[in-house]
């Protein structure tokens, strides 16, 4: 909310957030990392996920590692 006096927050566009509470400017809105990317965060500098990892959603904070015997087929993949 950029606005002094104000009880209620201004959204995000689609596809942002911000990094925590408080933000007082548009400016503030990352966005999100998408499917087979991660940061820690979840926002900005999102790195692909390596072969054998995956992110299945927006705004993931990590790649996971696919089960015991299971790999992706290449880097920054949303599937295991």
């Amino acid at each position: 909310q950029d606005k002094e006096g104000q009880m209620e927050c201004v959204p995000c566009a689609a596809g942002t957030n911000t990094s925590g509470e408080g933000s007082g400017r548009a400016e503030d809105c990352e966005l999100l990392c998408v499917p087979g990317t991660a940061s820690s965060t979840g926002l900005g500098d999102c790195v692909a996920c390596k072969k054998g990892h995956y992110s299945n959603s927006h705004g993931a904070r990590k790649c996971e590692k696919c089960p015991a015997g299971t790999t992706t087929p290449e880097e920054r993949s949303s599937t295991k």
